[in-house]
């Protein structure tokens, strides 16, 4: 790739940790500044959830940062924690009291790395404004600022605290004298170096570069050696304090261990979801620490045996940083937190460790395919041969040589005796005992291959959109299946009879052909990505399987779910969630239920009548898009893109008992979805007559839906910038939004025309409230200000200063007469020693715009507040990932509900009844019987987090929203 190209490429995305890879995650932290505030709300790669592969102590927080965070470190001494941002800002922390110390501005344009002096008396800062600059930890002060270094990426103080190395993307190591901020010498690469490490000694240094990993005498300038491997751009290099082994990381998904002498590849350590961007070794040498996009933190030994996972950020992770003692981990994140992990008693999480590794291979395997009885695996290489392989010993059997070009696919027939392979152009059929070439014949753009389980047809998958069925014995084509539009077929599966044949394609569907006639019998919809890996390569999955009773077909996607769908009836069942990343392929188990394999590095079983995950265990499999299962889901091989092929035997009975949730389950299904924004839906509201839903998006738009037939109805454009929230007045006559533009707008409801703009507000509106009687609307504001408006005039009638840091949140009381808000109140904020921050919930008297009450029970950022309909009761959820109900005239704390395993984002009490519905970043919206507390049910079908939740008039029906772009529908058939 044309690096240079690669740069121009670079702009604003939300999706840029996976569209460009880890480099050019720090490169772009600059156009951050232009996302609105709703796009950081949530992370589209969420941290793994509800599994036993979670770190379950809390980490503590530092917040203050008001952008992301870039870099954190800790001092020599373990008594501080230095951290920068993108906020312009360095921040110093006293890591016992988690207090802020002190701050220290001077770049402009984002502090992207710090480094302590090995005395620690001074700090090493660099900015996107290409400047290093020194500052004096005890006062505070900046002593110098050294020459400029184009666009630097990484710092690294000498371990003798005379000179500093600096990396950049102008190709150099500009390594500079401590005393007189002078430029000593310059190390040269090829690429950009976004990664610098001193050897323990003072003597080396390793840069990391874009394509490879540097080692460089620092006395001769002389570069003793180059570490190849990463198939993917570096992000982060690190020595080991014993100088033994060099730790190097990589967008993609691998970190590397290499011997620092030798300069020989010890270890790959398969872990991150997406790239991994920052790698720091413990102080004793024996555990490295690695961060990552998919938001999680890995801890591994030396053998490069994952030991944990740590969850907790809600962005991509972009540092990391081990105390003195080795007993604390900090790390920073793009959600703009630094997190303190305690890691003393740590429990080891629970992994299935690779059986045998098979190698003959001279090129890489392109596909695995076990024999029916599980005795025997083929691969498919780009050598051009089929090698077969003993399954339980990984001695090599018999290798088919006959292909012209790389052999691509490998499908056996049901009796075990034969073998189909194919290169992409020809299709080759072979006599698995003596080894010998049956047949061959010429199919056009062949991608995947299967047996019926009769053996007599063939199917082969092609990238035009078409299937072939070719007769196995004679060779000849039988007839063709087109209806994927010109799409990349990624997978094709027989039914258990043979007689109906599924093919999931990139055109986001999986269809299902009836093999005598070759007629569509149905189009199955509502993946976002059906077979579609959301990885840099673009490859596909094979993940499509077939119940045993051929009742049910599973489907695993890039979109992170697994579906599962009724073949009579061609509706959907129910919808699996619960992985981070690709859910690369899924195989039924003997006793109905189904396991499946993600590249989060999980293997998950799941009891798929209630769609609950029952056992999740790590797996450390490469960067692989192609796995293989046996048909008992005993074992599992992988070999895609790599000239190794490792196998896995999966016995769930070696591990740790089943994973618990609180569940009750109802027979509530998702009923509908309403597609149509092309971004997040941040809202949804009902019509007070039911008729009508609205929808607020990230896409700028307000979208009116028929709540009949689902249909669109309008869409009303005029904001600027995201709409964050929508609302019908009680006498449903006006339709109110509000948005990231500063603005409130009034709609017509009946013909959606544009009423009036409401203009006050200095900042983001971030909530609207109606009163009871239509006649006066709350908005809150990131202005720190509640304003009450006239509706009719469009007059501003009263402005609350309601906090000193941040507001949230307003809600109105169904009787009229308050309103409470959530934000949060800081104190002493111009003294860093006595600093404090109180997230709170106020009560206001809505006719004096008074302080009646404030609720300060709480440690973590409010989200979502909601007064049940007899104003007695406050709901509020939050980061803490609870709903927690409040005594509105007492402030009493009533009872709190537990049951999310990420941030609340909404609450909606159900009309007349004793039902609450919580939304969360967890994918899930659950249901709570609020007078005993208990979890009633938890509906499961959004791919991404869940924004909104709102109940129809009659309470029979709940709406609700995403970041995957969607609104659900759901009935609600019981009440309490």
């Amino acid at each position: 790739m044309d690096l240079r190209r690669f740069f121009e490429m670079v702009n604003c995305s939300k999706n840029i940790a996976v569209g460009f890879g880890v480099a050019a995650l720090t490169i772009t932290l600059s156009c951050q500044a232009q996302i609105s505030y709703s796009q950081t709300i949530f992370s589209q790669s969420k941290s793994l959830i509800a599994n036993n592969q979670i770190m379950t102590t809390e980490p503590r927080t530092l917040a203050g940062h008001s952008n992301v965070v870039n870099a954190v470190t800790w001092s020599p001494n373990g008594k501080i924690i230095a951290s920068a941002s993108h906020d312009n800002s360095i921040k110093l922390w006293d890591a016992s009291t988690n207090k802020l110390i002190t701050t220290l501005t001077g770049h402009n344009g984002g502090a992207n790395t710090i480094s302590w002096s090995p005395d620690g008396k001074t700090i090493a800062s660099s900015g996107f404004d290409d400047t290093i600059k020194l500052w004096d930890v005890s006062t505070g002060n900046l002593i110098k600022t050294l020459a400029k270094h184009n666009s630097i990426r990484s710092l690294a103080w000498s371990p003798d605290g005379k000179t500093i190395a600096s990396s950049g993307l102008d190709n150099n190591v500009n390594i500079w004298d401590a005393t007189t901020g002078k430029l000593i010498q310059t190390l040269n690469h090829s690429y950009a170096v976004v990664g610098v490490a001193w050897s323990p000694d003072g003597k080396n240094i390793a840069a990391a570069s874009l394509d490879s990993t540097a080692i460089w005498d620092v006395t001769t300038g002389k570069r003793l050696k180059t570490l190849y491997g990463h198939m993917g751009y570096l992000s982060s290099v690190a020595w080991s304090g014993d100088g033994k082994m060099i730790a190097s990381a990589s967008d993609d998904q691998t970190i590397k261990l290499w011997n620092a002498t030798t300069g020989e590849l010890i270890k790959n350590l398969y872990g991150h979801g997406y790239g991994a961007t920052s790698v720091a070794w413990s102080r004793d040498s024996k555990i490295l620490a690695s961060a990552g996009v998919d938001n999680t933190i890995k801890l591994w030994d030396t053998t490069g045996k994952r030991i944990k996972t740590l969850a907790g950020h809600n962005n991509p992770v972009m540092s990391v940083s081990w105390s003195q003692d080795g007993k604390t981990l900090v790390s920073a994140s793009q959600d703009k937190t630094i997190k303190l992990w305690d890691l003393n008693n740590l429990v080891k999480d629970e992994e299935v460790t690779e059986k045998v590794t098979l190698n003959g291979h001279s090129s890489d395997v392109d596909d695995t395919a076990w024999s029916y009885d599980g005795k025997i695996l083929a691969s498919a290489s780009g050598d051009k041969t089929i090698k077969l392989w003993d399954g339980t010993t990984g001695k090599l059997i018999k290798t088919l040589s006959g292909h012209k070009y790389g052999a691509l696919n490998v499908s056996w027939s049901a009796d075990n005796k034969t073998l189909a392979s194919s290169n992409g152009s020809e299709v080759i059929i072979w006599d698995t005992t003596t080894g010998k070439l049956i047949k061959t014949f010429t199919s056009k753009a062949s991608n995947g291959l299967t047996w019926s389980a009769d053996g007599k047809t063939l199917a082969v998958a092609g990238n035009d959109g078409a299937i072939t069925l070719w007769d196995a014995t004679t060779g000849k084509l039988i007839k063709t299946l087109a209806g994927h539009s010109n799409s990349y077929i990624s997978s094709v599966a027989w039914s258990v009879d043979g007689q109906i044949l599924a093919s999931a394609a990139n055109d986001n569907t999986i269809k299902l052909w009836d093999k005598t006639t070759g007629n569509l019998i149905k189009t199955l919809t509502g993946h976002t990505n059906v077979g579609v890996n959301d990885v840099p390569d673009g490859t596909f999955t094979n993940g499509m399987a077939w119940s045993y009773d051929g009742k049910t077909l599973a489907s695993a996607s890039g979109d992170k779910t697994i579906k599962l769908w009724d073949i009579s009836t061609g509706k959907l069942i129910k919808t699996l969630a619960g992985h981070s990343s690709t859910v690369i392929d899924v195989v039924w188990n003997n006793n109905g239920n189904l396991t499946s394999v993600s590249q989060d590095k999980t293997i998950k079983l799941w009891d798929v009548s209630t769609g609950k995950s029952l056992k999740t265990v790590g797996i450390n499999i490469p960067v692989s898009w192609n796995v293989a299962w046996s048909r008992d889901g005993k074992k599992l091989a992988s070999g895609k893109a790599f000239k190794t092929i490792k196998i896995w035997d999966i016995d769930f009975n070696n591990f740790a008992k089943n994973e618990t949730e609180l569940i009750t389950n109802k027979p509530t299904k998702e009923n509908k979805t309403l597609i149509g924004h092309s971004d997040v839906v941040n809202s949804v509201a009902w019509s007070s007559d039911g008729k009508t839903i609205a929808s607020a998006s990230l896409d700028k738009t307000i979208k009116l839906w028929n709540a009949s037939t689902s249909k669109l109805i309008q869409t009303l454009t005029g904001h600027n910038n995201a709409v964050l929230d929508v609302t019908w007045s009680p006498d449903n006559k006006t339709l109110a939004s509000a948005s990231a533009d500063t603005t409130i707008k009034l709609w017509d409801a009946t013909t959606g025309k544009l009423i009036q703009t409401l203009t006050g507000h200095k900042y983001t509106v971030v909530d609207i409230t109606w009163s009871a009687d239509s006649k006066t609307l709350a908005s809150a504001s990131s202005d720190k200000t509640i304003k009450f408006w006239n509706v009719a005039t469009g007059q501003l009638i009263k402005t609350v200063n309601a906090y000193s840091d941040s507001l949230r949140n307003v809600t109105w009381s169904a009787d009229g007469k308050t309103l409470a808000s959530t934000g949060i109140d800081g104190e002493n904020l111009h003294d860093p020693d006595t600093i404090s921050w109180t997230n709170n919930i106020k009560v206001w008297n809505t006719t004096t715009g008074k302080l009646i009450k404030t609720i300060t029970e709480y440690t973590n950022n409010i989200w979502k507040i909601a007064w049940s309909g007899d104003s007695k009761t406050l709901a509020s959820g939050g980061e803490d990932n609870t709903i927690k109900l409040w005594d509105t005239a007492t402030g009493k704390l009533l009872k709190t509900l537990t049951g999310h395993v990420d941030v609340v984002t909404g609450i909606a009490w159900k009309p007349k009844s004793k039902i609450i519905a919580s939304t969360s970043a967890d994918n899930s919206i659950k249901l709570w019987n609020t007078t005993t507390g208990e979890l009633i049910e938890t509906l499961t079908g959004h791919s991404l987090a869940v924004t909104d939740v709102a109940w129809s008039p009659d309470g029979k029906t709940l709406i609700s929203a995403s970041i995957d772009n969607t609104i659900k529908i759901w009935n609600i058939n019981f009440d309490i």
